[in-house]
């Protein structure tokens, strides 16, 4: 499996990594090279060999596992962050940490950058998880709100905010948007652009 996380940040990654019982390092072990290549145009300018970095389980949890656990490969591609793990054969149980599609980590990583871009700019952060297991996430900063949606199915994006007009929804929102996926889709609202909708694609390949 080969997945794209977002904009290389190592406090982010490292702040996602915890949330997932799992820690950041460098390959300092036999780690050997991964099979797998990047999917489509990633493939021509690519090959991937030894990771740049890789996330392994947390030492006390690895001690609990029935077996060895394997390490994910994390390789950083242009401005990005890719993880990329045997998930077709469980990731030799790595898949239970990241999530069999790697949702989990993505989340993880997904809410840390939120924290990093929005957080700074706003008086209030407010998180929850609804019945469906996504995460909401609302910033708040005097009369405008930013509201972030992470989807636990897939860990896909939606953006939407508040108060803000004209060109002020894309200029509190554009460096995170562009961290977790590039560009995205603004929906203008019949209140002319006081609320915004957008949609963040997310990047997966196998």
């Amino acid at each position: 499996m080969f997945l794209k996380l977002g904009r290389a940040e190592s406090g982010c990654i490292e702040e996602a990594a915890s949330a997932c019982q799992m820690e950041f390092g460098r390959d300092d072990t036999a780690y050997s090279n991964h099979p797998y290549d990047p999917p489509g145009p990633l493939a021509v300018r690519h090959r991937l060999g030894r990771p740049d970095r890789v996330l392994r389980l947390t030492e006390s949890f690895a001690a609990m596992q029935t077996r060895k656990p394997s390490e994910a490969g994390i390789y950083i591609l242009g401005c990005d962050y890719y993880l990329t793990w045997d998930a077709e054969r469980d990731g030799f149980g790595l898949n239970a940490f990241v999530g069999p599609a790697g949702e989990r980590l993505k989340a993880a990583y997904t809410e840390a950058l939120c924290d990093f871009y929005l957080k700074p700019v706003c008086d209030r952060v407010d998180k929850r998880v609804d019945a469906a297991g996504d995460l909401h996430l609302e910033y708040t900063m005097a009369a405008k709100t930013i509201r972030v949606r992470i989807a636990k199915a897939d860990g896909a994006v939606r953006v939407e905010t508040e108060g803000f007009v004209g060109d002020e929804c894309k200029l509190a929102t554009e460096e995170f948007v562009k961290s977790v996926g590039g560009a995205a889709t603004d929906v203008p609202t019949p209140e002319a652009f006081e609320s915004v909708s957008q949609e963040v694609p997310t990047e997966v390949g196998t």
